[in-house]
């Protein structure tokens, strides 16, 4: 049996913890902050995940150094791997939320998401 590569061991840690932070070469991940994505990557569920690994592999390392995020969504059974910027103003980071359209952002500190209304739609 082959060893997971690195995209397959993230979407393990997704369905274990619900989520990720990690830092592509761009420094350590702040202990506190908001995360916020700022550009979706993959999203779908774990089999399709699977299916389409090395390919976000070579997405990823295309764009860094940048932060990744990893979530599963609970309401809906998609994960999701995004570009991620982290703010130090929870304003700011709804704000920024809002205006991508996200979902939810994630608080470092406490561990929390914090869902954002967001249109469907989009």
């Amino acid at each position: 049996m082959r060893e997971k590569n690195e995209i397959e061991k993230l979407i393990d840690r997704v369905y274990r913890d619900g989520g990720f932070t990690v830092s592509l070469s761009k420094g350590p991940v702040p202990k506190k902050g908001y995360v916020v994505a700022l550009g979706n990557i993959f999203t779908g569920r774990e089999r399709e995940a699977y299916r389409e690994a090395d390919s976000l592999l070579k997405i990823i390392k295309a764009a860094s150094p940048c932060f990744l995020g990893g979530w599963l969504d609970k309401k809906t059974g998609l994960i999701y791997f995004d570009i991620v910027e982290i703010f130090s103003n929870l304003d700011e980071a709804l704000r920024i939320g809002k205006e991508l359209n996200e979902i939810a952002i994630f608080n470092l500190e406490t561990g929390e998401e914090i869902r954002i209304d967001y249109d469907e739609s989009k």
